[in-house]
């Protein structure tokens, strides 16, 4: 009880206090952790922006004192940037105070003030657990379809859900957070259906569906953005995975196709995009070529960053389908080897992950007479290349020195090593493993 009458009654003075206060934002991260400060960001549109920023003292505790123009909203206070570790709350003209486990906020996050809050994580933690519930029945529905108890209480957890969601719409009418409570309801089928890839196409049609995408208040907030995260990217995956496909780009276009022309929708498209790249991974390369190529290109100049085009140029020139580019070696360069596939392995001798995954990729290929292999270490000018490079023979090798800076480095847009390229005949690529693991499947098609 000592933290908590600590929360209540410390002010903390910012930089804002030269302004009349009429609100406080006060938290407590418990565990501390090693957490040293919180910024506090606007989110506005698809992006956040920057308000104020406090220390955690030792208790884990911090504060915000509010000016009495502070602008009501959806805000997040961020704790850890490297991790994008936050807070999301939101802001009505009233004191806001909370402790959390910062390592599982929505699970342990409890709120002394704020009515709007604390309605919204009490919703928040419920209807999760509804929605668990329900999908655990859907499950053995999978299992046994034609068990009429399994239906019956199917169709009961469905009622209760919907008399659960109406109660807190109601409970919440005329507040900011009614807005979310509305958009975060799922259409649930009214049966069970037979199979998971159904559930999973039955929920690509209806995701989106409780959505306003007009709505100013979930405009101004994460709350779209998110939704369409987990759209495009997670339920896309896992849709791809049960039926054995590639991603799925038209739901890009089905999520899109919602939202009117505006800034916001510009600003939308350029949040996708960059959550599509990643520098380290081919995952979402098919998701991020689709919206470079339809979307982001045609965006105005005025949204777009340059030196992120610029990197997610890079990254397009060299994923699957693309022809990869030349290297010249001591006898040749690559597009001379005849070969019906070639596999080229950015590495380095000093890289712990290297020395332990090429020994296993050469154990495994060995004897497979069929595949080409252009070993190219990327190595500072002094390293021990020479003594390593005869563990792997009838392996083609190529020393590149300058590391991140070396011209096949750039070229092939290598971020970390070791890093692979499968290439068919003709030189496309047809494949970039993220792991031995991956290559291995790849390599045995």
């Amino acid at each position: 009880m000592k933290n908590i009458f600590y929360i209540l009654t410390i002010a903390f003075i910012l930089n804002l206090t030269s302004l009349k206060a009429q609100y406080n934002i006060f938290g407590q991260l418990n565990p501390k952790g090693d957490y040293a400060q919180v910024l506090l960001y606007k989110t506005q549109g698809a992006f956040q922006y920057y308000k104020a920023s406090t220390e955690i003292d030792s208790l884990g505790m911090f504060g915000f004192r509010l000016p009495e123009n502070f602008e009501t909203g959806s805000y997040r206070l961020v704790y850890n940037t490297q991790k994008n570790l936050f807070v999301n709350i939101i802001y009505n003209q009233e004191d806001v105070s909370f402790t959390c486990d910062p390592e599982d906020v929505t699970n342990t996050i409890y709120f002394f003030d704020s009515k709007e809050n604390s309605k919204f994580f009490d919703y928040i933690k419920q209807i999760n657990v509804k929605y668990i519930e329900l999908d655990s029945i859907q499950n053995l529905c999978y299992q046994d379809y034609s068990n009429e108890k399994l239906v019956r209480k199917y169709i009961s957890k469905n009622a209760e859900i919907n008399a659960f969601q109406n109660y807190f719409e109601q409970e919440t009418k005329g507040m900011l957070v009614n807005n979310f409570i509305k958009a975060y309801k799922k259409t649930n089928p009214e049966l069970p259906l037979k199979s998971k890839l159904d559930y999973y196409l039955y929920l690509r049609k209806n995701f989106l569906n409780n959505i306003d995408f007009q709505n100013e208040t979930l405009r101004n907030s994460s709350f779209i953005i998110d939704r369409l995260n987990e759209y495009v990217f997670d339920l896309n995956e896992a849709i791809a995975k049960k039926a054995n496909n590639p991603l799925d780009t038209l739901m890009i276009d089905m999520a899109l196709d919602k939202i009117d022309a505006s800034k916001f929708k510009d600003e939308v498209i350029y949040s996708l995009t960059s959550s599509a790249y990643d520098p380290y991974s081919s995952q979402y390369d098919l998701l991020l070529d689709y919206l470079y190529s339809k979307y982001y290109v045609s965006l105005p100049e005025t949204i777009k960053n340059q030196d992120f085009t610029k990197m997610v140029e890079s990254k397009l020139n060299v994923i699957v389908g693309k022809k990869a580019p030349n290297i010249k070696l001591d006898n040749g360069s690559l597009y001379d080897i005849k070969s019906d596939k070639i596999m080229v392995v950015f590495w380095s001798t000093t890289c712990s992950h290297c020395l332990k995954e090429i020994p296993e990729v050469y154990e495994f290929l060995k004897d497979d007479k069929t595949i080409e292999v252009i070993l190219v270490a990327i190595e500072d000018e002094y390293s021990d290349w020479e003594h390593v490079i005869p563990s792997y023979p009838n392996w083609t090798h190529l020393r590149a020195n300058g590391k991140w800076e070396n011209e096949y480095a750039k070229a092939y847009n290598v971020k970390s090593t070791p890093a692979y390229f499968v290439l068919d005949k003709d030189k496309i690529i047809i494949a970039k493993p993220d792991d031995v693991k991956a290559l291995k499947l790849e390599l045995v098609k």
